[in-house]
């Protein structure tokens, strides 16, 4: 368990909780963007953007339940996704193209929670 006690803090559940929305709203733009991959003509490209939101929001409602249930992998995990996400981020920008306000909103949400959540792990002295 993360903590000493058996019991989540305060911090944890808002966490989980936000973690858990920004899992929901890649899901959510992954499903939409995969809907315009079917009626666009540029299907490749709008296919591959709705599978990384897809994986992007699978990965960070496991890291909500890691952060929920006070599992021992959720520092280490929180880290991955971090990194998965400025991957996702540096590959959406390399196109010559406008980027999508969707997967900009996703981005920024993502980073920020993961953000938040290295900083709770580092000073609220939360250790494995």
């Amino acid at each position: 368990m993360i903590e000493s006690q058996n019991q989540r803090s305060v911090g944890a559940s808002i966490l989980a909780i936000l973690t858990a929305q920004a899992g929901l709203l890649a899901l959510l733009l992954s499903g939409s963007v995969l809907l315009q991959a079917t009626a666009d003509a540029n299907t490749i490209e709008w296919g591959f953007k709705g599978f990384m939101m897809l994986l992007v929001g699978m990965a960070y409602l496991l890291l909500a339940y890691g952060l929920w249930s006070l599992q021992s992998w959720t520092r280490v995990y929180s880290f991955a996704t971090l990194t998965l996400v400025l991957a996702a981020g540096i590959i959406n920008t390399m196109d010559d193209k406008l980027l999508d306000l969707g997967f900009v909103l996703v981005f920024f949400m993502c980073c920020a929670v993961n953000f938040v959540i290295t900083a709770w792990f580092l000073l609220s002295g939360v250790r494995e």
